[in-house]
């Protein structure tokens, strides 16, 4: 009788195991194929478009934003995808209309913020980003730090940037492509986890781009 029952037992945690294993290698299938959709042409998205709820084909271009209408390293990048018939989804974190004072408060839906000390605006705004980097199949971040004078159109300290590159690298490494200029203001701590992890850092823009894949 007690060999039955252990044998009964033993049988049981065997198709639980067993059951446990297929439904990770499915999750771990459909995570990495089966969920990426990815549209037949180039579709820039800003903030003012909703953000992909799934994994797609696209790339999130993170990095520091100037205080013109629009960035000027983002405009190069969305050129040459274009010119090189990317199809998937680029997402640009500013505005279609551009400027970004100009257009923040259109992110504000009325409702309170959940975040203390936060506003809605600034909630609605970061929760766009994260969804973007999460479900991007890859996730560009040019990095030309720099500090100028209070005014400075070309100033780009790219502080938000600086936490978003640390949480990529950690979280997705394999889909994190990184570009900084040598002369980058303060890049140290960024150069030190990209090797830690094994990351190359690209140093021209050019270049950078060059590792989206098709």
């Amino acid at each position: 009788m007690a060999q039955n029952l252990y044998n009964f037992f033993g049988t049981l945690l065997c198709i639980v195991m067993a059951s446990l294993c297929i439904k990770l290698i499915y999750n771990t299938f459909q995570e990495g194929w089966v969920r990426i959709t990815a549209p037949t042409s180039t579709v820039v998205l800003y903030y003012n478009d909703p953000p992909p709820t799934k994994r797609v084909k696209g790339v999130f271009l993170a990095g520091p934003t100037s205080s013109e209408e629009h960035t000027a390293w983002r405009l190069q990048v969305i050129e040459v995808l274009k010119k090189r018939g990317y199809k998937g989804y680029i997402m640009v974190p500013e505005f279609r209309e551009g400027g970004f004072e100009k257009g923040r408060p259109t992110m504000d839906d009325g409702k309170p913020s959940t975040i203390e000390g936060s506003d809605r605006s600034s909630e609605n705004i970061t929760a766009w980003e994260s969804v973007g980097l999460e479900n991007c199949s890859q996730v560009l971040f040019w990095m030309p730090f720099s500090l100028g004078e209070k005014g400075d159109l070309n100033s780009m300290p790219g502080f938000a940037t600086r936490g978003e590159v640390q949480r990529a690298m950690i979280l997705r490494p394999q889909a994190t492509i990184l570009g900084m200029p040598d002369k980058a203001f303060r890049g140290g701590l960024v150069r030190y986890w990209a090797n830690r992890y094994g990351l190359k850092i690209h140093k021209t823009l050019e270049e950078t781009v060059s590792q989206i894949g098709l």
